[in-house]
């Protein structure tokens, strides 16, 4: 990036998600992978359970497919826009729209699932 010529702003951010994109989906995998060798090795479940909750989380968030994923990230992580969202998935904002509602709802599901109950202020 450093040496590549002048690009627009959308056009490197696009760019920049995308790398960022592929490196978490190796470390998904990486993780998945670890999983099952723990799995396969017949550890106690003490050690299972002392490898902390990001596991659960990652679990959980392997569940849902790349794209609500990076969603998910890109909305509450990096704050973005919808508008910015679109330039980046390459989709209209009313789609972007759609895939968060619906990938919230997946993921409040699957936590739900698994014991994690989110309070909501009434």
């Amino acid at each position: 990036m450093i040496n590549a010529p002048d690009m627009e702003e959308q056009v490197r951010k696009a760019y920049l998600y995308r790398t960022e994109t592929n490196l978490l989906r190796d470390h998904w995998r990486k993780q998945k992978l670890e999983r099952k060798y723990w799995g396969a090795e017949n550890f106690s479940e003490t050690v299972h359970q002392n490898l902390g909750l990001s596991l659960d989380v990652s679990s959980i968030f392997e569940k849902l497919s790349a794209l609500d994923r990076a969603a998910l990230w890109l909305a509450h992580v990096e704050q973005l826009s919808h508008r910015e969202m679109a330039a980046i998935f390459g989709l209209k904002e009313k789609s972007i729209k759609v895939i968060l509602f619906r990938a919230r709802a997946k993921a409040r599901d699957l936590f739900e699932r698994a014991g994690l109950r989110v309070a909501h202020d009434e």
